[in-house]
């Protein structure tokens, strides 16, 4: 940030390296105390040279900020606020700060705007704090598009509006806001929005934009299942399976797997053949397990691909026929049910 702390850095590298050789020549000359007071002398000249200089730096920037550079009034504003090169003072601090969002420095506006909010420097004020956070939001400032929808929230300084409070958690999101992400996808899936409920599991699955909790995923996700996410579906079913932060249930798990199966989802198929073959959650039954793997390995899945290959060496001629009729069986559903969805969503397109 600015040229005071890169010259700052350098001063303080210099003192350090002149540091190091004064110690080096004490050690090769331990008897002369003359050489000692010499060098302590140097170093004490070195360190009071280089307060001039940053003395200096800061008149130079404070200058500048007198003359209504922007830039430069929030950079002052910072080193007041650190007690960088000068006294902490956070009362000048919030005047530089002013100076510079008056002339509409994005940052300075969303700096201004937290010390309003958490009493810093000023008294609190959550009105001024909306102002501000309002303007640095406008010119794209994440972290106050987030502030922002958050004052909307909780009627801080503003009345209640989730619609704004959506509005500008879209924005933050867009710009890269991951907890934004995840507070504008709990909003939608707490309306019932299946695609919404399937995002917010996604997102405690992941740990993205909040604390990573497979509970709280199962919790998303059998909500979205049970509104026909297929994909849902077949995400329960394994948290289900493995019984991770959550208690194993293969009956369970199996039923998910079907119910996602059903809808064509390959990975669902794959799965659901192997409980079959395994007898895990449902009865063994080695034609249904071959069927469901082989509708997967027909939407070219690899692995269903090889565990087919695989069961045609161990199943005789019947076994395979029985199996392969019933997976066309199966696919005409899964066809007729696919279809059904198709009408039903052009028709509520069509009244809408």
């Amino acid at each position: 940030m600015m040229f005071f702390f890169e010259k700052e850095a350098s001063y303080n590298l210099a003192i350090n390296q002149t540091e190091k050789s004064i110690f080096n020549m004490i050690k090769k000359q331990p008897g002369s105390r003359l050489t000692i007071c010499l060098l302590s002398f140097i170093l004490f000249t070195c360190i009071i040279s280089s307060w001039a200089r940053a003395d200096t730096l800061v008149a130079r920037l404070t200058q500048l900020a007198e003359q209504e550079n922007a830039a430069k009034q929030y950079d002052l504003a910072l080193l007041y606020m650190k007690g960088k090169g000068v006294p902490k003072d956070l009362a000048k601090a919030v005047y530089w700060l002013r100076k510079s969002s008056e002339h509409g420095f994005a940052n300075a506006q969303y700096s201004l705007a937290m010390r309003y909010l958490q009493g810093q420097g000023v008294t609190i004020n959550y009105e001024e704090a909306v102002k501000w956070l309002q303007a640095a939001a406008e010119q794209d400032i994440p972290a106050a598009q987030s502030s922002l929808a958050l004052r909307y929230c909780l009627g801080q300084g503003v009345a209640k509006d989730q619609e704004q409070q959506i509005y500008w958690l879209k924005r933050a999101a867009a710009n890269g806001q991951k907890e934004s992400l995840y507070q504008l996808a709990v909003i939608f899936a707490r309306r019932g929005k299946a695609e919404a409920q399937l995002q917010v599991a996604n997102l405690y699955y992941k740990g993205v934009g909040t604390n990573k909790d497979l509970s709280k995923a199962a919790y998303w996700y059998e909500k979205a299942a049970a509104q026909g996410n297929a994909v849902a579906q077949y995400t329960f079913a394994v948290l289900l399976n493995n019984g991770v932060e959550i208690p194993k249930d293969y009956v369970k798990s199996a039923y998910w797997y079907k119910e996602s199966a059903k809808q064509g989802y390959a990975p669902a198929q794959l799965n659901l053949g192997g409980m079959y073959a395994m007898g895990t959650g449902v009865e063994k039954n080695i034609v249904k397990a071959y069927a469901w793997t082989y509708l997967a390995a027909r939407r070219q899945n690899t692995t269903a691909q090889k565990n087919c290959a695989a069961a045609t060496q161990e199943m005789t001629e019947q076994q395979l026929t029985e199996a392969k009729k019933l997976a066309d069986e199966l696919q005409n559903d899964i066809t007729r049910r696919q279809s059904k969805v198709d009408d039903d969503t052009a028709e509520k397109t069509i009244t809408q």
